[in-house]
């Protein structure tokens, strides 16, 4: 992978904010940077569209406090707002 500046910029966002949002369209890089990002401290990696990893987060609370200080990345692929394509919905 090319180190772009963007991994730079993640990086420092990371050490002022406790959670960085990378949102773009599909193919662009997103995952492979923040498995960059991950790959150079522990991390957790979780891909909600896994039934699998969404189990996990059955006791979310409890599963969090035993990563309590970690990286956690969270995949979401394929995500359709509720409003349609031209909706305005607010992701909290």
């Amino acid at each position: 992978m090319i180190r772009r500046w963007l991994h730079t910029r993640v990086q420092q966002a990371l050490a002022e904010v406790p959670a960085v949002c990378l949102v773009g369209p599909r193919q662009t890089g997103k995952t492979t940077l923040a498995l960059a990002i991950a790959a150079e401290g522990e991390a957790v990696y979780l891909d909600l569209e896994s039934p699998q990893d969404r189990a996990k987060l059955q006791d979310a609370e409890a599963y969090l406090e035993r990563h309590r200080g970690r990286f956690l990345q969270l995949a979401l692929h394929d995500v359709v707002s509720p409003s349609g394509p031209n909706g305005k919905d607010i992701l909290v």
